[in-house]
């Protein structure tokens, strides 16, 4: 019956069994058999091994075990120990962006017994659950890619299904430690860049209260054509496209400048100060331009002003500006406000600040080109 829990002795796994589907050779059925084995051994189910038979996801469950784990708990063992309800995990998890968990397990445990030190701590559970939104989008992200990258590593030509479900478990029982030590090291020091771009005024620390609202220098950057490449190459190409501009941007920016996130073809960034922000714009778009003819241009527009902060992004009109300017840059080309312009003039040669339309923007928009900084190919 599915979804019974049953011992290898109770299911010999004759050929043509559901669970072998798929296997061609003896060796395939053999390999298939001993990995079926170990995985009721640690105590998954006849239902769970066969959908991801179907699937195409068996030779994955070791590597699930073990970063997962089988053992369970009860909800009143997690309220005694945490003073946290399932509702409580259920809410965390949903914000983390996963699943609701059909189970406690003791990864659930753990993060409760750290939810509570938070709290404890003086943190409201809904500012916790803010932290955990945005975390949980960042991680995800890195949690593709690490997965991605354990493929192009350790897949390797001929081998078993049982291989490579016992190299993936391997890897992930040691590689995942030490990938969490990078990432919290990591976020200990973007921890570090982010108080560097904080303010905090005399009126914020008479009011108890940080100001929300502040001026910000706010750059958006995209290739030119990128759309319309994804029409004409194969996929593997426009990723890898894309991944390169945010390799190229990360090599450029410095602190106090700080990508705030990347969207297929274009970057943000941001930085309480201007002139550095327009520094390293003018950086990126000149090394992309130098990626030779194979590669997209890239265009970027620049806007200071109020901005507002929330979810780890930036939000407000200047924002939106910055965001609307690319689209009246030639590729190649760095365009601003006359603000901008006005603030940077002793430091960047722009051209007079011209009147424009900008689509999505009310009324009048003055905008300056920066001078001489055209690729090579934008200036063919």
């Amino acid at each position: 019956m599915a979804g019974t829990r049953r011992t290898p002795a109770q299911l010999a796994l004759p050929a043509g069994h559901p669970l072998l589907a798929g296997t061609a050779t003896d060796r395939d059925r053999r390999a298939r058999r001993r990995l079926v084995r170990e995985l009721f051994a640690a105590g998954l189910s006849e239902e769970e091994i066969r959908h991801a038979v179907e699937e195409d996801r068996l030779v994955l469950l070791p590597a699930e075990v073990v970063l997962q784990g089988r053992r369970t708990y009860s909800d009143a063992t997690l309220e005694r120990n945490t003073g946290f309800t399932r509702d409580d995990i259920v809410e965390f998890t949903r914000a983390a962006g996963l699943a609701a968990p059909p189970e406690i397990t003791a990864r659930h445990l753990a993060t409760a017994a750290s939810l509570r030190q938070l709290v404890d701590a003086g943190l409201d559970l809904d500012s916790v659950l803010e932290v955990t939104r945005v975390a949980g989008q960042s991680l995800s992200s890195i949690a593709r890619v690490i997965v991605r990258v354990v493929g192009r590593t350790y897949l390797r030509a001929g081998d078993s299904e049982y291989d490579v479900a016992a190299r993936y478990a391997e890897v992930a029982a040691q590689l995942t430690p030490v990938m969490g030590r990078i990432i919290d090291e990591q976020l200990r020091l973007h921890i570090h860049d982010a108080l560097r771009q904080e303010r905090l005024s005399p009126s914020a620390r008479r009011r108890g209260r940080i100001d929300t609202g502040r001026d910000m220098a706010i750059a958006f950057a995209d290739l030119v054509g990128f759309t319309r490449m994804g029409s004409r190459v194969h996929a593997d190409e426009v990723g890898r496209v894309a991944a390169r501009l945010v390799q190229i941007t990360t090599e450029v920016v410095e602190p106090p400048v700080a990508m705030v996130k990347n969207v297929g073809d274009a970057v943000m960034l941001a930085s309480p100060e201007l002139e550095p922000l327009v520094e390293n714009v003018l950086t990126l778009v000149a090394r992309v331009g130098d990626e030779g003819a194979d590669y997209p241009e890239l265009r970027a527009g620049i806007a200071y002003g109020p901005v507002v902060p929330a979810a780890g992004d930036w939000y407000g009109h200047t924002v939106n500006l910055a965001s609307r300017l690319t689209a009246v840059a030639r590729p190649g080309t760095v365009v601003a406000t006359a603000a901008v312009r006005a603030m940077t003039q002793g430091h960047v040669a722009w051209s007079h600040a011209l009147p424009r339309r900008i689509r999505g923007i009310r009324g009048t928009v003055f905008v300056a080109k920066a001078r001489g900084v055209e690729s090579a190919r934008a200036e063919r």
